[in-house]
């Protein structure tokens, strides 16, 4: 056990439902990495997010040019046009601070007849008015994208693969604690969150 246990990992941590590891000897701890995000997002309850759903993707581009396009909102028109009745790109703004992150807001977001409207679920409970209509977006230096709506986080990680020119993408949606309606059946909900 000696020669072959495990080894202890120096940095460890979490932030929107994602376990950070640093194998570095003297690790910067996560918070001051991640700068003022964490009291950017204070109000919004990271540590208990319920975890709703996983898909993996494999897409025909480098991971690097897939970071670039998260934090580029001009896309959405073309590339998610659903998304965009949602989150329009006119409604886009920078939100950036000190840290390791590149950060943007929409607000307001539009509802749009679709399983992701405001009105589809309970939002987190301490948001102030403009928080409760607003959708944040962080690009994690260097591979972590992290969506926050006002009732859920998507984090998105994007990995190189040993294919030049292809990346495999895991997406986990994590709900806001208490994000289901008291009305919905477990049914209704689950559809909804995918």
């Amino acid at each position: 056990k000696s020669e072959l246990g495990l080894q202890r990992v120096p940095g460890l941590d979490t932030f929107a439902g994602v376990v950070f590891l640093n194998q570095s000897e003297n690790p910067t701890p996560l918070k001051e990495y991640l700068g003022d995000l964490t009291d950017k997002l204070q109000r919004y309850d990271l540590d208990n997010l319920e975890f709703s759903g996983k898909k993996e993707y494999k897409i025909g581009g480098d991971w690097k040019l897939i970071a670039e396009n998260f934090v580029d909102f001009y896309h959405i028109n073309a590339v998610h046009p659903e998304l965009s009745r949602f989150s329009r790109v006119d409604d886009h703004q920078p939100f950036q601070g000190k840290g390791q992150y590149v950060g943007f807001v929409t607000n307001p977001l539009t509802n749009s007849g679709g399983p992701g409207d405001l009105h589809n679920f309970n939002l987190f409970p301490k948001l102030n008015p403009v928080e409760a209509t607003s959708a944040l977006f962080f690009q994690l230096f260097p591979n972590i994208s992290v969506t926050i709506y006002p009732h859920s986080v998507y984090t998105l990680m994007t990995f190189p693969t040993s294919t030049p020119g292809v990346t495999k993408e895991t997406l986990s949606l994590l709900m806001a604690p208490g994000a289901k309606l008291k009305d919905d059946t477990d049914e209704q909900y689950k559809e909804k969150c995918e």
